[in-house]
């Protein structure tokens, strides 16, 4: 995933260096912290004005959106874009600095993450459309669902992401009783 980028944007090789040396124990690599040391790194471009590789890092998220299986997309969107939008992160920039380097598929998936956390339901269309199977979670849900009615699975049809879908239960105990089937 992180081929592409560092050979367009070899400046972030000593962070993902240190990200491999931190985490080079684990059977797998937790890549949403490496997307968010990459999302500390391009605002830091930002903010000093060395903007000639976003394009370039731009169009290697625009291709993990098209080209990417599902955990790739979602990855490239929570990991990556909702960080980017992170007021925390941003003391001199702002988040929609970042726009004009989107590609037509981040600029979905960055609409999408606007969206959701200013609490306005999702495009009537959907985000993007699914590379692969629904997630396992959603499939549970809908068992779960025949059991207690349809609201959650309606839920679950509204946000398609399992991330999403688990902060809109309205109780932990349900989430405990979908993870039991």
């Amino acid at each position: 995933m992180f081929d592409a980028l560092l050979e367009v944007d070899p400046t972030f090789q000593p962070v993902w260096d240190a990200f491999m040396d931190k985490w080079r124990d684990q059977i797998e690599l937790p890549l949403y912290l490496a997307l968010g040391d990459l999302a500390r790194h391009v605002l830091g471009k930002l903010k000093s004005g060395q903007t000639s590789e976003l394009q370039q890092i731009f169009a290697v998220v625009e291709s993990w959106l098209a080209d990417g299986d599902e955990l790739v997309r979602e990855a490239a969107t929570i990991g990556l874009l909702e960080d980017l939008q992170n007021p925390n992160l941003h003391k001199t920039t702002s988040p929609d600095q970042l726009k004009q380097w989107l590609g037509p598929l981040s600029a979905i998936q960055w609409t999408e993450v606007e969206r959701f956390w200013s609490g306005r339901s999702p495009r009537p269309d959907g985000p993007l459309p699914p590379a692969s199977p629904p997630l396992p979670l959603i499939i549970r849900v809908e068992r779960f669902d025949r059991s207690r009615g349809a609201g959650l699975f309606k839920r679950a049809k509204k946000f398609p992401a399992a991330r999403q879908f688990a902060r809109n239960l309205p109780m932990r105990r349900e989430i405990r009783n979908i993870r039991r089937i």
